[in-house]
């Protein structure tokens, strides 16, 4: 599952997906905010492909690389899927441990005030 609102998307890159991108990008480190946009975009593997390559050719001006250029990529879409989905999980069981203490904080400050509740 990838963020799917603003706050969880900001979130997401706050909290290391930043790094983590420009860890997996290696010499393409630099444009990794391209390649940020493509995925929050749910562009498929095949369109960050061609990206690696545009910025290769015209930004790095080096020789074309389509085979380190798909490596990467698949990398970089095998890396945002793991970690949107563990950060989306993370996410979900903080909210419920909330819920969760919220709930039980209710119950313990209604017994408090009824003293005929309490068990």
């Amino acid at each position: 599952m990838r963020p799917r609102s603003a706050n969880e998307w900001r979130d997401f890159w706050r909290d290391g997906g930043e790094r983590e991108l420009h860890a997996q990008l290696e010499e393409l480190a630099p444009y990794s905010v391209r390649i940020a946009t493509l995925l929050g975009s749910n562009a498929p593997e095949r369109a960050l492909v061609a990206e690696l390559g545009r910025i290769r050719e015209h930004e790095l001006n080096a020789a074309p690389d389509p085979g380190r250029d798909a490596e990467i990529a698949a990398r970089v879409y095998a890396w945002f899927e793991s970690a949107s989905l563990a950060r989306s999980n993370a996410s979900r069981m903080s909210a419920s441990s909330s819920s969760i203490s919220d709930v039980l904080r209710s119950v313990d400050q209604t017994s408090s005030r009824d003293p005929q509740r309490r068990t």
